[in-house]
């Protein structure tokens, strides 16, 4: 599931002046889509690209659907 969430918010033209690492919570629906609870960031650009790029895309990975799930995501800087 990590790595699908990576290659989801990966090649993305979202350009920050330095490294930031926020912590996204989600949940599974039915369908198995994503669906973002919360991104724990006081930038609201970085909150709404995330939201954008992970909200209701499907996973193929196995999930419980309404389990709450925590990943810390990376975003790279450009130092």
């Amino acid at each position: 599931m990590n790595k699908q969430i990576g290659q989801l918010l990966s090649n993305s033209d979202f350009k920050l002046k330095e490294t930031e690492i926020v912590k996204v919570s989600f949940t599974v629906n039915k369908y198995n889509e994503i669906v973002v609870l919360n991104v724990d960031t006081d930038n609201e650009s970085v909150e709404r690209h995330i939201q954008d790029r992970l909200n209701y895309q499907k996973l193929t990975a196995k999930a419980l659907v309404g389990q709450n799930y925590y990943v810390p995501i990376r975003l790279e800087g450009m130092n």
